[in-house]
């Protein structure tokens, strides 16, 4: 069998996905003929498929030898070197990729990647908007750029991003979670069980959709359903230390609930059902059992700082910081807070 014959049928059995079968005939060609960038790309393809990253990045390197300027081997070197943790030399792969080619698109999508990862979150954006110029129709870069908005607290962008996404493609699963995530983040647990519902009806054994689930009803006070979903979350990844530790928070709330505090010890308990609350993330609930203490012990250290959290996290920003100032006051005595910066004295 000549060599061609040999290539001819290894590129067959690669396009039919038998890959096991493919891989010895594009070696026997390799061994016997002078360097060729096309066979030495579509070996390193095969390997990627493979999933044997290591083996691929080498083959992958061994052709662009050959051609350094091939833009798409390029853009699989650097998914390589990103999977390997290797990810400057990565983001210098894609960026010569889209220096020969602007616009590429699998270079652009990988390059936002590869910017979250490593913080790079406005250019993480802006990676993902040039794409998204190219192919406005993109559920995964739509989906991808909302991860980008929603760490950096951009959350109505982010959402606005997520339901683009869906728009093109409602099956997409990720961007179902990320909207609950994104709406939970905003205080709207009603909403986010919801799209936690919708990932978890595409695919029952999301265990991060049931845990994020568990935590959309804990904020609706749904105590004992969310341990259902805990529950559920824990048989998916067992042991896991957040699920645990969130299914233990909503078992006490909802033995806190069925027990109000009285006696001589009604200020503390009152405390402690305050910090479940807040762990809880139910924000109203915390602040109303922290008022309670502080009728009680008016100047409680603990139940102030409680207090002047809970407001921020309710966006209550300007009454939460009058709280943390009162506070001070009661630590220091009679010297006065103040926040504004004496010159003199810099």
């Amino acid at each position: 069998m000549t060599l061609q014959m040999l290539l001819n049928q290894a590129v067959s059995l690669h396009r039919e996905g038998r890959l096991t079968e493919a891989e010895p005939l594009y070696r026997q060609v390799l061994a016997q003929s002078p360097p060729n960038f096309q066979l030495q790309q579509r070996f390193a393809i095969l390997l990627f498929q493979q999933q044997r990253p290591t083996d691929a990045l080498a083959a992958v390197t061994a052709a662009l030898a050959i051609n350094p300027d091939a833009v798409e081997a390029l853009t699989l070197k650097g998914i390589l070197l990103a999977a390997a943790g290797r990810r400057d030399e990565a983001l210098a792969c894609f960026d010569r990729a889209l220096q020969l080619k602007p616009g590429f698109a699998d270079a652009l999508h990988n390059r936002g990647l590869l910017l979250i990862q490593l913080g790079h979150l406005p250019d993480a954006v802006a990676a993902f908007d040039a794409l998204l110029a190219q192919v406005p129709n993109s559920a995964e870069a739509w989906t991808n750029r909302g991860v980008a908005l929603q760490e950096l607290g951009r959350l109505p962008e982010a959402l606005d991003s997520y339901d683009r996404a869906l728009a093109f493609l409602p099956s997409h699963v990720q961007a179902w979670f990320n909207r609950g995530t994104a709406l939970q983040a905003e205080g709207q647990f009603g909403p986010a069980l919801e799209s936690f519902d919708k990932a978890l009806a595409l695919m029952p054994r999301h265990f991060k959709a049931w845990q994020g689930r568990g935590s959309a009803l804990m904020g609706l006070q749904r105590f004992e359903e969310a341990v259902e979903s805990l529950d559920r979350a824990l048989e998916l990844a067992p042991g896991d230390p957040l699920a645990l530790e969130q299914r233990t928070t909503a078992l006490q709330t909802a033995k806190a609930l069925k027990d109000p505090p009285t006696g001589e010890n009604a200020a503390n308990a009152w405390r402690e059902r305050a910090a479940l609350f807040h762990v809880a993330q139910c924000f109203p609930e915390a602040l109303a059992a922290v008022e309670k203490a502080l009728e009680l012990e008016p100047d409680n250290s603990e139940a102030l700082v409680r207090k002047a959290a809970v407001l921020c996290e309710m966006r209550r920003t300007a009454e939460g910081m009058d709280v943390y100032r009162h506070h001070a006051e009661v630590t220091l005595g009679d010297k006065p807070v103040t926040s504004e910066v004496d010159l003199a004295h810099k």
